[in-house]
């Protein structure tokens, strides 16, 4: 009996909601309900939205009297009309007042909700409803069209919105899962300038979570078939070195010459300090010669390891970083090191680092006599 009620009124509901005047509705010429008059005069001066919280109001008064209650259904059709008119803060109140009963948010409707928000660049907002829904059983597999993921991801990445970018990858990662788990797989994809975009994110909003969700997701997308752009590399390392995590950064500067600074295929500008990998060298002065003397000591260890890892391209940020700082000793010091203790060759922006040291002190005879050094002349 509680079943025939509830959809009894949903009915009243749908059908009051979609009247032009809220008063007139009949079923078979016989008048089912009336509500008070005073809805004409609300129907009136009051806004859409104004009406339509009237009517589920009143509606739910009268499902309570045979001791029915609203359903999911009832809050969705509610929330996918008001979104239909673009009574997006009604829309969304309701939309809060349903995850909060604890009932399930239907489909179409999360992703009217979503598309909305985008549109109307509520994006603090659809965050807000995202993380609510993930807390509640009912609703945390609900997931937008692919199409629509990728939106939501430009969006918020345009607007360096890093927790809604973060959203936006894990509903990217959620179908990526499901084409791997299919018969047939489908293997879906995420392009690999939307990661670059998404470090970007992170480095300038500082959030470790939403580079280490770019990571995996990229890699997840590559399948093993070849080694991310190098781009991306230096989008990690700029993320990473951004947040001070300066472990981190050198780890992906040691996978990027791994994968690439053997093989040829790419212009040795992308390892020097004073361009691609400035961002480094700016983390590495950033506490003075603290930071530095720390990096320094930690390559020269892992130059021991085994397996060793001999960067020259790492040191050279430390000596740009020493000439940041003025501190033309260390700089000297860590340019010799790499020929002497760690037995490697000085590369050209070894020697264009120290160049930048004895500049900035105004030593012109040194920095002629290193530039002569490396000219040959």
């Amino acid at each position: 009996m509680e079943d025939v009620a509830t959809e009894y009124y949903r009915e009243l509901l749908r059908r009051n909601l979609l009247q032009s005047d809220p008063l007139s509705y009949r079923n078979g010429g016989s008048t089912m309900h009336d509500l008070p008059a005073c809805s004409c005069s609300i129907h009136r001066q009051a806004s859409v939205a104004k009406v339509i919280d009237f009517w589920f109001v009143g509606i739910r008064g009268l499902m309570q009297q045979t001791g029915s209650v609203p359903d999911d259904e009832s809050y969705n059709l509610v929330i996918g009309l008001l979104i239909t008119m673009n009574q997006i803060d009604s829309a969304l109140k309701y939309m809060d007042l349903t995850l909060k009963s604890g009932y399930m948010v239907s489909m179409n409707v999360f992703t009217d909700c979503v598309r909305s928000c985008v549109t109307a660049g509520r994006l603090d907002v659809l965050a807000s409803i995202i993380e609510k829904c993930k807390t509640t059983d009912q609703n945390k597999s609900l997931c937008p069209p692919w199409n629509l993921c990728n939106y939501i991801a430009d969006v918020a990445l345009q607007a360096d919105h890093s927790k809604l970018a973060f959203f936006a990858l894990e509903f990217l990662a959620c179908w990526i899962a499901r084409g791997e788990n299919a018969r047939p797989p489908v293997l879906l994809s995420v392009d690999e300038g939307l990661v670059v975009s998404a470090f970007g994110t992170a480095g300038r909003t500082y959030d470790s979570t939403l580079s280490d969700a770019a990571w995996s997701i990229l890699r997840r997308s590559l399948r093993q078939k070849r080694a991310p752009s190098p781009e991306t590399y230096l989008s990690k390392i700029f993320s990473h070195a951004s947040s001070g995590q300066l472990q981190r950064a050198f780890s992906t500067l040691s996978e990027f010459e791994n994968a690439y600074i053997n093989s040829g295929e790419v212009d040795e500008e992308l390892f020097s300090p004073f361009t691609s990998l400035y961002p480094l060298v700016v983390a590495c002065c950033k506490n003075g010669f603290t930071t530095l003397d720390s990096v320094y000591v930690q390559l020269e260890n892992l130059s021991n390891a085994d397996p060793p890892y001999k960067s020259v391209a790492a040191l050279n940020c430390v000596i740009l970083g020493c000439a940041n700082i003025w501190d033309l000793d260390r700089a000297y010091e860590t340019f010799e090191a790499i020929s002497g203790k760690l037995g490697m060759v000085p590369d050209i922006h070894s020697y264009n680092a120290l160049i930048c040291a004895f500049g900035k002190l105004k030593n012109a005879g040194t920095s002629c006599k290193v530039s002569i050094l490396v000219l040959g002349t």
